[in-house]
């Protein structure tokens, strides 16, 4: 049975990951340059972009680029962690977060540590932890902070180049507390400036930074912002050949055909993943190569598709005002802000919370994709 590589609902899988080489290069010299005993220190990122465009997809590459690396004949250590919305307080995710740690380095005195101690909620949603023993009590921040540089002298330092860190959806977290990013960057920033060397890599929305306005300068100082933008033509050509070579597909795609899914696409990952999958299922199922033809035969089936997955759910939890608003920017792209939505303007920065809208510059809104506002066209 032929093999479809596609899947639009899942980070790709490291043996079909395709493209971002310069992203990765930038990574790996950032990685060792971070790393190095007598290097400028841990160097920290942000991968930022909007849904579906790539970015958890990027963050585990480069968990594999870290694991394969060595710097100065010293491995590297690496903890993946997403900052699911599921995480009720930020009592769990730091619960979560130094299970990772032991699991990474288990016969630390961190583990030993963390059997001892007991989570107790406080107000704001934040963290205390007390010692059975009726030590005194530490906020959150400070008990991670000395154990893992107790972690970093005692179990790592010897015999690593590091330990990288990785928090996917970082923006959940803001939603959990909204100091925790700027808690987080303290904790990080702290154990650099003691010597430990604990990179620290992130996702999320392009908003993340502006979110929290009051606190968003010290972060973003503390982070290197990396873009991630939708694929070029050539991208779109290698995220699409490169699945199709790694399962040994018999299928053969025109160049034209990569062309045409590039222009409906804009090479928005996730699109170009849901296009693909649809219609390698269509070839296999008419024992047919992947043509012109064929993908013009069966746009009306993956559009209809597109729309029952995903464009119908970001619809319906539209309030009639928003939809409103999401109708006037595709009727009137190009008209003022103050003349096409008068006082409805207030809802804007929440489509773009939602990833629905996007802004283009100022005063300029626009729908998060084209095939969105055909969607919208059709049912207006």
């Amino acid at each position: 049975m032929q093999v479809n590589p596609f899947n639009p609902y899942f980070p790709a899988p490291d043996h079909l990951f395709a493209n971002r080489s310069k992203e990765q290069e930038f990574f790996k010299k950032g990685l060792f340059s971070g790393l190095a005993a007598h290097g400028g220190g841990p160097w920290n990122i942000a991968l930022l972009g909007p849904w579906g465009i790539g970015k958890t997809s990027l963050l585990r590459r480069f968990v594999r680029i870290a694991e394969n690396e060595k710097v100065e004949g010293k491995p590297v250590l690496t903890v993946n962690l997403s900052a699911t919305s599921a995480y009720a307080s930020f009592d769990e995710f730091a619960r979560a977060f130094i299970r990772r740690l032991i699991d990474v380095v288990p016969k630390s005195k961190l583990a030993q540590e963390f059997e001892k101690w007991e989570f107790q909620s406080v107000r704001m949603g934040m963290v205390a932890v007390k010692r059975r023993e009726e030590a005194p009590v530490e906020g959150t921040m400070e008990m991670l902070y000395r154990g893992m540089l107790s972690l970093w002298r005692e179990s790592i330092e010897k015999k690593y180049a590091g330990m990288v860190v990785f928090i996917d959806d970082i923006q959940n977290l803001s939603e959990i507390h909204p100091k925790a990013l700027l808690a987080l960057r303290t904790l990080f920033q702290d154990l650099q400036g003691a010597g430990a060397r604990y990179p620290l890599v992130v996702t999320g929305p392009e908003t993340l930074f502006g979110a929290v306005r009051e606190i968003a300068e010290p972060v973003t100082r503390f982070f290197e912002r990396m873009p991630v933008l939708p694929f070029t033509f050539s991208d779109t050509e290698e995220a699409v050949r490169h699945p199709l070579n790694a399962v040994d597909s018999c299928l053969i795609i025109d160049k034209e055909v990569i062309q045409r899914v590039y222009e409906k696409t804009l090479g928005h990952p996730y699109f170009v993943s849901f296009v693909m999958r649809d219609l390698v299922d269509a070839a296999y199922q008419q024992n047919s190569q992947l043509s012109v033809g064929l993908l013009n035969g069966h746009w009306k089936v993956i559009i209809s598709h597109l729309e029952m997955e995903k464009f119908e759910e970001e619809w319906r939890v539209c309030s009639p005002a928003e939809r409103k608003v999401l109708a006037a920017l595709v009727k009137q792209p190009h008209a003022p802000v103050t003349q096409t939505f008068g006082k409805q303007r207030g809802l804007l920065p929440r489509l773009i919370e939602k990833g629905l809208v996007r802004r283009k510059e100022r005063g300029a809104y626009e729908v998060y994709h084209p095939l969105f506002a055909e969607f919208i066209r059709l049912i207006e």
